[in-house]
């Protein structure tokens, strides 16, 4: 999952504590530096020249789970400010989600 992260869908999402709070490199030499070290992606295949990633998150780079993590986190958030439904058990391991929902028929019959 790491390598399917679009970097623009990444540059989007902010960690849950502002960047000024945890460092104190300036955001946007912040977000420069991880620019920088997400566009750098290269590899070597069977020996041969050298090849770029041209999509998602660097594979084996430490950062690329981190930022999955805040994409799910934020896509997940989203996600559940526009439901309706009560969701009484959520929780996310990675790309993995375990949740209970109640049907209707739970809601109008006591058992």
């Amino acid at each position: 999952m790491f390598t399917n992260i679009p970097l623009d869908l990444a540059r989007k999402c902010q960690p849950r504590e502002s960047i000024e709070r945890s460092t104190l490199i300036p955001k946007k030499e912040f977000l420069n530096a991880l620019d920088f070290v997400l566009n750098s992606a290269y590899f070597t295949f069977n020996g041969q020249q050298f090849f770029k990633q041209k999509f998602g998150t660097p594979m084996g780079s430490p950062l690329s789970p981190i930022i999955a993590n805040l994409v799910m986190e934020n896509l997940e958030v989203n996600a559940l400010k526009k439901t309706s439904i009560s969701i009484p058990f959520y929780f996310r391991y990675v790309d993995d989600i375990v949740m209970t929902v109640f049907s209707e028929i739970h809601k109008t019959h006591k058992f």
